[in-house]
């Protein structure tokens, strides 16, 4: 699962680098005056007779390119400190719009059900099974992976951090595994919750046709 996660972030890099180099391309391009990309490329390699071409890409365009991406660095980086610094709960993720673009994703990929509860609450186990793993999942936040018999999994997410189970566990139906918090920057303005989903053989599965939710 490390490797994974680790996998779809490089990915996530990697498609980010693309767009970039597509938008810097595309920023050469755009403007009033259309230059072929043969006329481009003569004028950054240092050719190119024509001044008024020369101009537009040296003193415009590219000085544009060049802007833009050290503003936008500079304000990643400006918020990263500040919020580092002052943890001002105002540029939450869920203000800034981050969550709402996780829940886009959330909601297309949902696999499981979420389960309304105070934060803190205790969750158990629901059948029988060993803990393969705890991680924190980019968008669903810590979670924790049970495995069953005969192919049946379990994974409840959006939990406090400091569990009482660890990796390799075993466990009875009924014993408690964790508690209800916050963790999930996807769901983030959904309040305390319990994200619950049951998969068989690999198959995510409607968890509510094999569990009973009491208060």
């Amino acid at each position: 699962m490390e490797q994974k996660r680790k996998t779809r972030t490089w990915c996530g890099f990697l498609l980010l680098l693309v767009l970039l180099a597509v938008f810097l391309i595309w920023n050469l391009f755009a403007g009033s005056v259309q230059l072929s990309a043969s006329q481009i490329g003569q004028i950054l390699l240092g050719g190119g007779e024509d001044l008024t071409q020369q101009r537009i890409i040296m003193q415009i365009r590219l000085p544009r390119m060049v802007s833009a991406l050290i503003l936008g660095g500079a304000l990643s980086v400006s918020g990263y400190l500040l919020q580092t610094f002052f943890h001002n709960p105002i540029a939450g993720p869920f203000v800034l719009g981050i969550s709402s673009g996780a829940k886009l994703a959330v909601s297309i990929s949902h696999r499981g059900i979420d389960i309304s509860c105070a934060k803190g609450a205790e969750v158990h186990c629901p059948w029988n099974g060993k803990v393969e793993e705890i991680y924190e999942d980019d968008s669903l936040g810590i979670t924790v992976r049970v495995s069953h018999s005969d192919g049946w999994e379990s994974r409840s997410t959006n939990r406090l951090t400091g569990g009482p189970v660890k990796a390799g566990q075993r466990l009875n139906a009924g014993d408690l595994i964790g508690y209800v918090g916050e963790t999930a920057v996807a769901e983030c303005g959904d309040g305390a919750h319990l994200h619950f989903e049951v998969r068989k053989d690999g198959r995510s599965v409607d968890p509510a046709e094999y569990v009973t939710v009491t208060e």
